[in-house]
């Protein structure tokens, strides 16, 4: 009888380890589905902000580039970007 009573309680935890396991799965699955869904949203936002921009795909304008720029040069650009957007705006006031 106590061996018995021993295995159900061995059982009764290996149990309840695998409900929180299986609980830590469905948060971290949660999570992963969050953050999928955030990517996907800012896809669709880099989609669309190329195509209103620079009338291109995303992909086309990657397949285009044949070296990605470094950090400077990246900031450098895009400082560059935004002078010659601001003058152009400025020009169609």
């Amino acid at each position: 009888m106590e061996a018995a009573r021993t295995r159900l309680t061995q059982m009764e935890d290996h149990l309840r380890m695998g409900r929180q396991s299986l609980q830590e799965m469905r948060e971290q699955r949660s999570h992963a589905e969050v953050a999928r869904a955030k990517n996907e949203s800012d896809w669709q936002h880099l989609r669309e902000t190329c195509m209103s921009e620079v009338n291109a795909q995303p992909e086309d304008l990657i397949a285009s580039e044949t070296a990605f720029m470094s950090g400077d040069e990246l900031a450098l650009a895009e400082a560059n970007y935004r002078e010659m957007k601001q003058r152009i705006e400025n020009m169609a006031r």
